[in-house]
């Protein structure tokens, strides 16, 4: 298989790129690194880039390694919210389509965050992120709405409550993408727990809390 531009071995750290290929070997660097140690700091991230210290601020000024946890958390992020527009699941017209396909869509984004090998983007404050970090990925979850209520519609109203109830459960689950992601649970356990949790929102939460 031919090597992508954006690799970066050893032996052609010397060649030259153009800016957008060397920021996005920086960013595959660091993404490699942080599945290893994620307090990897910007020293360590732009020897693994085979770049230097100076070049790295270059390309992520005043930001540090923060700025680049944040740049991989926006395109993981921009990747699945492209995942879920092309889903070919359309909105469930009634509880039992809705329960026909939760599973299907839940094990989607189960395997797309495992598949990211970051599990320092779903731990929350057990990464030891900062709180900058922390407060992007809850925002995150809080623009996931725009597409998960309508999506929702049929089965649960577009309320504050609801809306709050939904945005607990993505924390949840980032929570059993954590353990999946580490190993301490499978896929289909995390799945498994996560939908039922999804049930227990929208066929007992929200009626109690209405």
């Amino acid at each position: 298989m031919a090597k992508s531009e954006t690799e970066f071995p050893a032996t052609q750290k010397q060649r030259r790129y153009s800016p957008e290929v060397r920021r996005q070997m920086i960013l595959d660097a660091a993404a490699s690194l942080f599945r290893e140690k994620p307090d990897a700091t910007v020293d360590e991230i732009a020897d693994r880039a085979g770049v230097t210290r100076q070049l790295v601020g270059q390309y992520f000024p005043g930001g540090g390694v923060d700025k680049i946890h944040t740049e991989l958390m926006e395109q993981a992020t921009a990747s699945f919210v492209e995942q879920v527009l092309q889903n070919e699941y359309p909105p469930p017209k009634d509880l039992k389509e809705w329960r026909a396909v939760i599973a299907k869509t839940t094990r989607r984004q189960f395997e797309w965050a495992v598949g990211l090998e970051m599990p320092w983007m779903f731990a929350g404050e057990a990464s030891g992120l900062t709180a900058n970090l922390g407060y992007r990925r809850s925002k995150v979850r809080v623009d996931m709405l725009a597409l998960v209520m309508p999506w929702s519609a049929a089965v649960l109203e577009d309320t504050p409550t609801n809306r709050l109830l939904v945005q607990c459960e993505y924390r949840a689950i980032d929570e059993l993408i954590w353990l999946a992601t580490l190993g301490e649970i499978s896929v289909d356990e995390g799945v498994r727990f996560a939908v039922a949790r999804w049930r227990g929102i929208v066929e007992k939460s929200a009626s109690l809390l209405a």
